[in-house]
């Protein structure tokens, strides 16, 4: 029997989309809302038997946030925990800041040096992260996973993988980067 995790992308927060952008669109909140109710709707059938919840986020912050937020990925993490899922921190706080480090750093020095000990610092994270869930997962359950690393963990064979979203949360952010630069580009002419 194989295990399963469900994989949903992060979608931004007000805060983390305006550091982005600048802006916060008129049709934020609709769209947020539209994402993680329909995550809400399609995680309900198997909120029983989801065992784990997989944090890239610490869970001192969730914790934090769990208790007050009325949507949003704390709102999902509310109602599992509520039904008997385990929080699970996957991350290495100092691989996190290594990698956050070295891509600072590719953004003033963008030597291939620079770039490979970036990539070795990503795959160190993401093979820390598999072993954790790898560890954890047991046969026969489901997990989940709120992220926003935008790459493809190289999970074991016997995890069936699936993602769940309604969109894509990058293409909503590329869709407004877009949308600004070419508002730029229209004024300057």
């Amino acid at each position: 029997m194989d295990r399963t995790l469900i994989i949903i992308p992060k979608m931004f927060n007000q805060e983390e989309f305006k550091k982005l952008t600048g802006i916060i669109p008129d049709d934020f909140e609709k769209t947020s809302k539209e994402f993680w109710d329909y995550i809400e709707e399609k995680l309900v059938p198997l909120i029983h038997t989801i065992k784990r919840v997989y944090c890239i986020v610490p869970l001192e912050i969730i914790t934090k946030h769990i208790k007050s937020s009325e949507n949003g990925e704390y709102l999902i993490f509310r109602k599992l925990i509520e039904n008997n899922s385990e929080l699970i921190y996957v991350e290495d706080k100092l691989l996190v800041s290594e990698v956050e480090g070295w891509l600072e750093m590719m953004k003033t020095t963008k030597t291939a040096g620079v770039i490979e000990l970036y990539e070795d610092s990503v795959k160190e994270r993401n093979n820390y992260i598999i072993k954790k869930i790898d560890q954890t997962l047991k046969v026969g359950e489901i997990g989940v996973m709120i992220t926003n690393l935008n790459h493809k963990l190289p999970l074991p064979e016997d995890i069936r993988l699936i993602k769940m979203c309604r969109f894509n949360p990058e293409d909503y952010l590329t869709r407004w980067v877009t949308k600004l630069e070419l508002e730029k580009q229209v004024s300057k002419e």
